[in-house]
């Protein structure tokens, strides 16, 4: 009886270990063999890992847009309680800059602008100011 409540406890504080563990995952790039992934790190630790296809996307741009983040557990206080912030929103880009796909979005410019360096530096990507030209038609 005693060893199946350790079991018990022992597989509990395991779980608890893992959610705390994921809380700080940090989330950035990672190169390897010329090849782009969006990777998730626990310390220096590589967690996950997925690849990233540049394959007609030759551009870079980030987009800064205005979030809001609600908190619920201050729902019996203040019903309305958030918090604004700024997101800066890492895209890549087809030519005319028609298509985008989100890569990356980082609470910190500073941050953005060493992700967009190191991608630029990198992989033969070209940072530019997002401005979509419909008249050329998508490839």
């Amino acid at each position: 009886m005693h060893f199946v409540i350790f079991l018990f406890l022992l597989i509990n504080l395991l779980l608890y270990g893992i959610l705390v563990a994921i809380a700080f995952l940090k989330r950035g790039f990672y190169k390897k063999n010329a090849k782009l992934y969006k990777a998730s790190f626990f310390y220096t630790k590589l967690i996950f890992k997925s690849k990233i296809s540049l394959v007609n996307r030759p551009k870079l741009a980030i987009l800064k847009f205005k979030k809001s983040q609600k908190y619920a557990w201050f729902n019996v206080a203040n019903p309305d309680m958030t918090s604004s912030f700024n997101a800066f929103e890492i895209n890549i880009l087809s030519e005319n800059h028609t298509q985008r796909d989100c890569i990356l979005i980082l609470k910190n410019e500073d941050n953005a602008n060493n992700a967009v360096e190191f991608l630029s530096s990198n992989f033969p990507l070209k940072l530019e100011m997002f401005n979509p030209d419909f008249s050329k038609g998508t490839p």
